[in-house]
């Protein structure tokens, strides 16, 4: 979403001007995306959730560690869908192509979706379709996602530790990212503890 997200560079040049470290000592870049997006504040949201109930159900107790509210504010984050054009996007700017991998974190909260769970593959812009997000915030207003639906699961997945062990459908979920991407997901977030991690 940037530049609605904070006063820091989100790519991973980031690194280099933030912290002082010479691009040569970068020897490789892990992409992070969230199963259930979130934004703080303004700006175009193109897979926003409006509908209160779902909402309320994937936003969950608020008082939880993993709760989707701002570190510093406090505010409640906006939800969203997860958006392929705007990995693709992310992709790009930061390095995370071919031999690159990726991380993907809240796969616990995929179910709170309720018995599908939508997931965007394009934008339609003016008419015609678009599998990158563009680069500008009125592009971005003026996009309408165009979505494919998988089945969700109704299986606790907090405590599995092995890919092979998550349910069918979880693992369809992490599988079709992979193929829309183009890009093996190493890393996957179970749970909000620092162990609720499985390393493929």
């Amino acid at each position: 979403m940037y530049p609605y997200t904070t006063s820091s560079s989100t790519t991973s040049g980031g690194a280099c001007t933030g912290l002082g470290i010479a691009p040569g000592y970068i020897g490789r870049v892990t992409g992070v995306a969230k199963a259930i997006q979130s934004h703080v504040g303004g700006g175009p949201f193109v897979t926003e959730i409006t509908d209160r109930e779902i909402l309320d159900k994937i936003h969950g107790d608020m008082a939880a560690m993993d709760a989707e509210k701002g570190t510093t504010t406090g505010r409640v984050r906006r939800l969203g869908y997860l958006d392929i054009p705007q990995i693709r996007r992310a992709q790009m700017v930061n390095g995370t192509g071919e031999g690159q991998t990726m991380a993907l974190t809240k796969l616990d909260w995929v179910p709170r979706l309720g018995e599908e769970a939508l997931i965007c593959v394009g934008y339609d812009f003016d008419g015609s379709m678009h599998d990158i997000a563009p680069d500008s915030a009125n592009r971005l207003s003026r996009s309408t996602p165009i979505y494919s639906s998988l089945p969700t699961w109704q299986e606790d997945i907090q405590n599995v530790r092995h890919y092979q062990d998550l349910p069918p459908n979880a693992r369809r979920y992490v599988e079709f990212i992979e193929g829309m991407t183009q890009i093996p997901i190493s890393i996957l977030g179970v749970g909000p503890r620092r162990d609720q991690v499985i390393v493929r």
